[in-house]
């Protein structure tokens, strides 16, 4: 079973994709960067832990994970995200995802570590690059940051076209 930090980790992947995925991009001639918040949830069973040698968080482990996506109260999609561990001492792991959506989905790449970096980067948010779509999101490209507990996250997404 995956610790806090994994849970944390894996929900924060899955919130950054799911901002992009649940915006709808500007309509030609208006101003290319929207800002849209909305937040994502995670029940028990949503992740799945990959345990490498040596036994506990390591480099190398993975995990698997799916959110809910909410938006104005309602569920408006889910995430599907896989993220690879890659340094023991801040806990950092690099994720990809997928937002899958009805009208088209919203792909994402980034990393986030789970303890302050020299410099302050990371613990207290992480910030993911929004790499892509299809449907109605083909071109999206920006940014979403996510702060939150790992099964309630809010996301705030700067998404361009």
């Amino acid at each position: 079973m995956p610790s806090n930090t994994i849970r944390t980790l894996a929900a924060v992947a899955a919130a950054g994709l799911a901002v992009a995925a649940l915006s709808a991009l500007p309509a030609s001639g208006q101003d290319p960067t929207r800002i849209v918040t909305f937040t994502t949830t995670q029940k028990n069973g949503d992740e799945q832990f990959i345990d490498l040698r040596p036994k506990g968080e390591s480099p190398g482990d993975r995990f698997t994970v799916s959110s809910t996506i909410h938006m104005s109260g309602k569920k408006a999609g889910r995430v599907e995200a896989d993220c690879l561990a890659l340094d023991r001492s801040y806990e950092v792991f690099s994720c990809s995802g997928v937002a899958l959506l009805p009208d088209g989905s919203i792909t994402f790449h980034g990393a986030s570590a789970n303890k302050t970096l020299p410099g302050g980067v990371g613990a207290k948010k992480s910030i993911y690059a929004i790499t892509g779509g299809t449907g109605t999101y083909i071109g999206a490209g920006g940014t979403a940051t996510r702060v939150g507990s790992g099964k309630v996250d809010k996301f705030v997404l700067e998404l361009t076209r």
